[in-house]
Protein backbone atom coordinates (compact mmCIF):
# COMPACT_ATOMS: atom_id res chain seq x y z
CA UNK A 1 0.00 0.00 0.00
CA UNK A 2 2.82 2.44 0.50
CA UNK A 3 3.29 2.63 -3.32
CA UNK A 4 -0.10 3.80 -3.67
CA UNK A 5 0.13 6.47 -1.26
CA UNK A 6 3.56 7.38 -2.28
CA UNK A 7 2.11 7.91 -6.41
CA UNK A 8 -0.77 9.70 -4.75
CA UNK A 9 1.12 11.85 -2.19
CA UNK A 10 4.18 12.69 -4.68
CA UNK A 11 2.93 12.49 -8.30
CA UNK A 12 -1.21 12.76 -8.63
CA UNK A 13 -2.18 15.10 -5.52
CA UNK A 14 0.78 18.19 -6.21
CA UNK A 15 1.01 17.51 -10.04
CA UNK A 16 -2.88 17.11 -10.78
CA UNK A 17 -2.55 16.84 -14.52
CA UNK A 18 -5.47 17.49 -15.66
CA UNK A 19 -6.18 15.38 -19.26
CA UNK A 20 -6.13 11.60 -18.99
CA UNK A 21 -3.41 11.92 -21.35
CA UNK A 22 -1.12 14.07 -19.11
CA UNK A 23 -1.69 11.74 -16.29
CA UNK A 24 -0.50 8.90 -17.39
CA UNK A 25 2.71 10.28 -18.75
CA UNK A 26 3.16 12.10 -15.54
CA UNK A 27 2.56 8.38 -13.82
CA UNK A 28 4.76 6.81 -16.19
CA UNK A 29 7.82 9.50 -15.30
CA UNK A 30 7.07 9.25 -11.55
CA UNK A 31 6.52 4.95 -11.79
CA UNK A 32 10.54 4.96 -13.42
CA UNK A 33 11.53 7.54 -10.69
CA UNK A 34 10.14 5.26 -7.68
CA UNK A 35 11.95 2.35 -9.28
CA UNK A 36 15.19 3.20 -10.77
CA UNK A 37 16.22 6.35 -8.68
CA UNK A 38 14.30 7.08 -5.11
CA UNK A 39 16.23 5.62 -2.45
CA UNK A 40 14.02 3.13 -0.24
CA UNK A 41 15.24 2.86 3.61
CA UNK A 42 13.83 -1.06 3.21
CA UNK A 43 16.64 -1.72 0.51
CA UNK A 44 19.72 -0.10 2.26
CA UNK A 45 18.99 3.33 0.88
CA UNK A 46 18.54 1.19 -2.73
CA UNK A 47 15.75 2.03 -5.78
CA UNK A 48 14.00 -1.08 -6.00
CA UNK A 49 15.09 -2.09 -9.49
CA UNK A 50 18.70 -2.25 -8.24
CA UNK A 51 17.39 -5.02 -5.69
CA UNK A 52 15.36 -6.42 -8.21
CA UNK A 53 18.04 -6.78 -11.21
CA UNK A 54 20.85 -7.98 -8.83
CA UNK A 55 18.80 -10.88 -7.18
CA UNK A 56 17.81 -12.19 -11.27
CA UNK A 57 21.65 -12.04 -11.48
CA UNK A 58 22.12 -13.92 -8.55
CA UNK A 59 19.06 -16.46 -9.27
CA UNK A 60 20.79 -17.18 -12.97
CA UNK A 61 24.20 -17.92 -11.69
CA UNK A 62 22.55 -20.27 -8.88
CA UNK A 63 20.89 -21.88 -11.81
CA UNK A 64 23.90 -22.20 -13.76
CA UNK A 65 26.15 -23.38 -10.84
CA UNK A 66 23.41 -25.82 -9.65
CA UNK A 67 23.88 -24.55 -6.04
CA UNK A 68 24.67 -20.96 -4.44
CA UNK A 69 28.01 -19.44 -4.61
CA UNK A 70 30.16 -19.85 -1.21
Amino acid sequence: MRLWRSLKYECVYFTLEGPSRKAKAGIGRWTAFYNYQRPHAAHGRQPPAVIYFNQIETDQVVAQLGHPPP
